[in-house]
């Protein structure tokens, strides 16, 4: 009864927030979504975890969703935006016959649509709602603080949970109904957010403080996946923000050398490893963690499937159906593009890479055609970085039906297009509002034009002082 009355409460109160400030609420919701996550300090009881964490998620997913659709259906003016729109619209349309398709119930086949395609709505609301404002936005606050949510939730967690979660013969972090890989994931949006504070925020050291905790918690979770995102990430914006080759080959040179140097990768593929022994597909199994196992159970029923099946998918959430039938235990596929195969077919994985095909071309040209001075710059080359991290960690997890990470990931993108609108809501086209010289930012004494050709210095609080690296 208590999962049905959080379950009204936590709709109820997500609707009327959305109807009355849709924007000031998808912000407060990306900074919330960790304590909605775990459910709060005050239910820290296993059975009540279990019982409503997933309610939860289903009715504030569930409403934002229907109320922040119509922003993904509004027409859009410029032509990359357009593609954005239709891209996303058939994505969402693509992956729907999933749930008709399904072995399992319709209500959790549909509550596992809404959480596939929520993040990707999600964008489109914070996109609607930001302001060119760079790191001083509301919206840009509520992601740098979310991480602050998530570090104290994993803290309570670790010191009031019950029950250890185990990975790849790591201790995991005990969080309430937060399993480790998603704290991990999480954490690797949160950095590419604090990165963007630390380059251009008034307070780059309080961005840098908490940078520490973050890293040490995605250390904590053990989860491989992660540090490589998180490699990815800073690689890329070293290659694509700083100017100096020499840095750049330093930064990369040493950022690789300690991940393959870190005791969590050498272990995590030494302990299944024998000398005495060939590598075989088991040591291979182990090494992945059992993904090899897992994900061949639910391809095999994918490929024993009819060809509707093959063209829709068995549904969303019907591998762990199937795992649980064959093993006892209920497992997802640990791949994003794996997994829309086999759950939502052909249909839905041409419609996902569709997706991704967009957003990169649109992220990274426009990167490009901006001035290097230019603060909106920075934000498309921290958005473009994440994007190539989360990718290539697609291969092996991310972000399929992680509704609050989808948010967050979705949701600092729609924040990055954000910062390119003028005020009539097309992009910029060589005209700088935020002006950073970011050369000037990272080496040197920072830089301001003294002339406006705006007509204003509508955001001078924005101008920072220098990263010295």
């Amino acid at each position: 009864m208590l999962g049905y009355i959080l379950l009204a409460a936590a709709g109820l109160a997500t609707t009327l927030g959305i109807l009355w400030r849709p924007a000031e609420t998808a912000a407060i919701l990306v900074l919330l979504a960790p304590v909605i996550w775990g459910r709060g300090a005050a239910e820290l009881g296993v059975e009540a975890r279990q019982d409503a964490a997933p309610n939860i998620a289903v009715a504030v997913s569930g409403a934002a969703t229907l109320l922040y659709a119509r922003f993904m259906l509004q027409p859009q003016e410029t032509p990359q935006l357009k593609w954005l729109r239709i891209a996303s619209i058939t994505y969402c349309l693509a992956t729907l016959p999933s749930v008709f398709v399904t072995a399992t119930s319709v209500f959790q086949s549909f509550s596992g649509y809404v959480r596939l395609i929520s993040p990707v709505i999600f964008m489109f609301a914070v996109l609607h709602g930001s302001r060119p404002q760079g790191a001083h936005t509301f919206q840009f606050k509520a992601l740098a603080l979310s991480t602050v949510s998530l570090l104290g939730i994993t803290v309570a967690a670790q010191y009031a949970g019950k029950g250890t979660w185990y990975m790849g013969g790591f201790d995991r972090l005990a969080a309430f109904s937060l399993s480790p890989q998603h704290v991990s994931l999480y954490s690797v949006v949160g950095l590419g957010v604090l990165l963007c504070g630390v380059l251009l925020g008034r307070y780059r050291y309080l961005y840098v403080a908490g940078i520490i905790p973050l890293l040490l918690c995605t250390y904590l979770t053990g989860y491989r996946t992660a540090w490589v995102g998180m490699a990815i990430l800073i690689a890329v914006i070293m290659v694509v923000v700083v100017r100096s080759r020499l840095a750049m080959f330093l930064a990369v040179l040493l950022l690789f050398g300690l991940i393959s140097t870190s005791s969590v990768v050498v272990q995590s593929l030494s302990r299944y490893s024998h000398e005495d022994e060939a590598m075989s597909m088991d040591s291979l199994d182990g090494i992945t963690s059992g993904r090899i196992t897992t994900d061949s159970i639910a391809f095999d029923r994918y490929l024993a499937g009819n060809p509707i099946e093959w063209v829709f998918g068995i549904g969303v959430f019907s591998s762990e159906e199937v795992t649980l039938q064959d093993q006892g235990t209920p497992f997802s596929v640990h791949s994003d593009i794996l997994s829309t195969l086999i759950e939502c077919g052909v249909v839905g994985l041409m419609g996902y890479l569709f997706l991704l095909a967009i957003m990169g071309w649109l992220l990274f040209p426009s990167r490009r055609r901006l001035p290097q001075e230019q603060a909106s710059r920075i934000f498309l080359c921290v958005g473009w970085a994440l994007f190539m991290a989360f990718v290539v960690m697609g291969i092996s997890g991310a972000l399929y039906t992680n509704v609050f990470v989808g948010w967050y990931f979705y949701g600092f993108i729609g924040f990055v297009l954000a910062q390119l609108k003028t005020g009539d809501g097309s992009f910029q086209s060589g005209v700088p509002t935020n002006r950073l010289d970011i050369t000037s930012a990272l080496q040197g004494p920072y830089h301001r034009c003294d002339e406006d050709p705006v007509g204003e210095r509508a955001y001078s609080e924005q101008y920072a002082r220098p990263f010295d690296l």
